[in-house]
């Protein structure tokens, strides 16, 4: 069980690594891909850190990143083809 999601792990960061890099090098800007979100900055979700410019200029990142359908994929691959 920790090799499947081992292997869901890191297909699906290395799927993620490739199609952020593809959409990069074709549209020149970073997406939020996967369930890797950079999010706004803390005022938007705490008014209150409005006052404060250097808390407020950070943005908050959360999440993981990859790409479920590849790491999904990847675990198909290997547990169809593992034997071979």
């Amino acid at each position: 069980m920790y090799n499947i999601f081992s292997y869901f792990l890191i297909c699906g960061f290395v799927g993620w690594v490739f199609e952020t890099t593809y959409v990069f090098i074709r549209t020149g800007k970073m997406t939020e891909r996967g369930i890797f979100f950079v999010n706004h900055n803390p005022g938007f979700y705490f008014p209150v850190l409005h006052s404060i410019p250097v808390i407020n200029s950070i943005p908050i990142i959360w999440g993981l990143p990859i790409i479920s359908i590849y790491g999904i994929g990847g675990c198909l691959i290997v547990l169809t083809f593992g034997k071979i």
